[in-house]
């Protein structure tokens, strides 16, 4: 039973594995993007958790053929993804050591490979989204309300007056 369990788990986790990699490889450049690291780290939180208790269960794993797995486009360096310089060479190195680890055949292996990229895939989402917070805060200060709204309704008004029409409230 506890096999069939390890072998359900893993298949759950690999299924939310390859939904955080779609959503990176779909993403448009927007404010998502810290949410999206959030889902990365959980997906590999639990491919890490999955794969520690297949291999405490005593399940093998199947290498898989050496090849070049490349990031999703939003991840690579080329992609212009912001966060701190020295935060996305970690994670290009955890990128790295779980292609590797992939490629071999130990499940606590590839665990700690995930979990690494796990803690830096939160890292990098916990800065981002500070910095992101910090940004907000300088073009929208304290105190200052966003006039859009009431500046496009004195517009309308200039306009329907200059057309002849009453104006809008």
């Amino acid at each position: 039973m506890s096999v069939q369990r390890a072998i359900n788990n893993m298949n759950a986790a690999d299924h939310t594995w390859r939904a955080a990699l779609r959503q990176h490889r779909l993403a448009p450049p927007d404010a998502g993007f810290s949410r999206r690291l959030k889902d990365l780290a959980d997906a590999c939180e639990s491919q890490q958790i999955s794969c520690d208790y297949a291999a405490q269960e005593g399940l093998g794993w199947e290498p898989m053929p050496h090849a070049r797995r490349h990031a999703p486009p939003e991840l690579r360096p080329d992609s212009g993804r912001r966060g701190p310089t020295e935060l996305w060479a970690k994670f290009d190195t955890a990128w790295q050591d779980l292609t590797t680890a992939l490629e071999g055949i130990s499940l606590p292996a590839i665990a700690r490979a995930f979990g690494e990229l796990a803690t830096i895939s939160r890292q990098l989402c916990t800065t981002i989204t500070e910095q992101d917070a910090a940004a907000q805060a300088a073009r929208h200060p304290a105190g200052l309300t966003d006039r859009r709204p009431q500046v496009h309704a004195m517009l309308q008004n200039d306009f329907a007056l200059k057309l002849g029409g009453p104006p809008h409230d």
